[in-house]
């Protein structure tokens, strides 16, 4: 007998031990143990493709029709050893710009209700929420009927102003008064008048009058000079008068709106006007949430607007409200659930709010 013949028997009796071995293994694991599990291996090993049915299965007693089988999962998902949870496709990234970086968010579905909203909901996260009064630091935060504000000192002027304003709100009570004065209720007295005086900038209000006439006392405390930013005449009363008044298009719309608006304040050092040395911002935003949007959902949307007159359209300077809230180191609408936070602020989609 040649070598070659002997060598070719040595390996088909091997080939033949294993063969029984495997063939003994499964036949006490078909017996003893799972036997879906041990066939769903097996052909997952030798990668034979799996028939519609196996002989233990039996028509189902709903459908009348055998449960078919699934081929295989490839070699890199673990074949049943976790528990499937969820058919869904996985959650993208906050990366690829559509949902929350947490990987058990999930996207916001469904207007919300005013009812139903946590309380204090415009109000963004800052310095000065830590301060136990409000009051003696940089940051200090006062609220009014109509609206709150934080007051930057080092700026003299508010770095955010906000409010919710409501279809109802719409109705104006209260005529505009131009009572423009010192605000009483900053510790480290705030603006004034003179600052202003012959500077060639407007005092541009941030909660807006008109905002703010549904009643007296609301009308009056948006004059209050803590409720100012110095602006350029053509700025305030134009791109930004615009901005202001599609806002309460918005509101009619979507019958509520919560607003934070407010100079960009990113830099140490501006230029001022006055004696009080109230700065010049070079920047605005505005930041809105409306609960129930054009399509009954939810939808946010930030603009970024230099402090200069302009004849584009506000829609120009539209912005993701992350955007924002890397100008400005503020949180906004940080007391709704991370997933829902996130999945509204990082697109802007003007289309939205444009219909």
């Amino acid at each position: 007998m040649s070598k070659k013949t002997k060598k070719s028997r040595k390996i088909s009796r091997v080939v033949l031990i294993v063969l029984c071995l495997v063939l003994v293994a499964v036949g006490m694991l078909y017996v003893f143990g799972p036997r879906k599990q041990v066939i769903d291996a097996v052909y997952q090993v030798t990668e034979i493709e799996l028939p519609a049915t196996l002989p233990w299965e039996t028509p189902s007693e709903e459908g009348g029709q055998a449960l078919a089988r699934q081929p295989p999962s490839d070699s890199s998902q673990t074949a049943s050893a976790v528990p499937n949870v969820s058919d869904e496709a996985p959650l993208p990234s906050r990366s690829q710009g559509n949902i929350a970086s947490d990987e058990s968010s999930v996207p916001v579905s469904g207007s919300f209700s005013r009812d139903t909203l946590p309380a204090s909901l415009e109000i963004p996260l800052c310095r000065g929420n830590s301060q136990q009064d409000g009051t003696g630091s940089d940051h200090e935060i006062h609220r009014y009927a109509g609206f709150t504000l934080c007051y930057r000192e080092s700026y003299e002027q508010p770095e955010w102003v906000a409010y919710e304003i409501n279809r109802e709100e719409l109705n104006k009570v209260a005529e505009r008064g131009d009572n423009f004065r010192a605000d009483p209720s900053i510790s480290t007295g705030s603006a004034s008048l003179a600052d202003y005086k012959g500077s060639g900038y407007d005092r541009g209000h941030l909660a807006p009058a008109a905002d703010m006439a549904w009643s007296e006392e609301t009308m009056s405390e948006s004059f209050y000079m803590s409720n100012m930013s110095p602006q350029v005449p053509g700025f305030n009363r134009g791109i930004w008068k615009n901005l202001e008044e599609e806002v309460r298009n918005w509101v009619e719309a979507f019958d509520s709106v919560y607003i934070i608006t407010g100079p960009i304040l990113e830099k140490e050092q501006y230029p001022t006007i006055g004696e009080n040395k109230v700065a010049v911002p070079e920047y605005y935003y505005k930041v809105l949430f409306a609960p129930t949007g054009a399509q009954g959902e939810p939808q946010m949307i930030g603009f970024i607007l230099p402090n200069e007159k302009s004849d584009q359209s506000f829609y120009s300077y539209a912005v993701p409200v992350d955007q924002v809230e890397e100008r400005t180191g503020l949180d906004f609408f940080h007391v709704l659930e991370d997933s829902q936070e996130n999945l509204l602020e990082v697109e802007a989609q003007p289309e939205q709010w444009a219909q």
